[in-house]
């Protein structure tokens, strides 16, 4: 796969990318429950931002991709625990959908 400045990203990258997402989109459980709110939701719009970059880089017609960001957004709203936990899951769901469709190289529509 290239990005859009032509370079190209292994499938290897691909997945190594998508393994630590999932352990990136986890670990907002524990900030979430043990740390100041305030540094929580720095958490999740850093990885909002490096998400949005990356599908302007990469994943621009990947719809699993997009759903993902839009099942992350959220998680700055959510004060309730069980709500935000079905949701980091959600989360975690997708990323393991794009990590299987990546590690098997199927056609993404990039």
């Amino acid at each position: 796969m290239k990005t859009k400045y032509g370079r190209e990203i292994s499938k290897d990258g691909l997945v190594e990318y998508f393994t630590r997402l999932t352990g990136d989109i986890y670990k907002c459980l524990p900030l979430y429950e043990e740390v100041e709110h305030g540094q929580y939701s720095i958490y999740v719009e850093t990885l909002l931002i490096e998400l949005n970059s990356s599908r302007r880089m990469l994943f621009v017609s990947d719809v699993d991709f997009l759903k993902l960001i839009t099942n992350l957004e959220p998680l700055l709203e959510l004060n309730e625990h069980k709500k935000l936990k079905r949701q980091v899951f959600k989360c975690i769901d997708i990323c393991q959908k794009l990590l299987k469709k990546y590690r098997g190289g199927a056609d993404n529509g990039v």
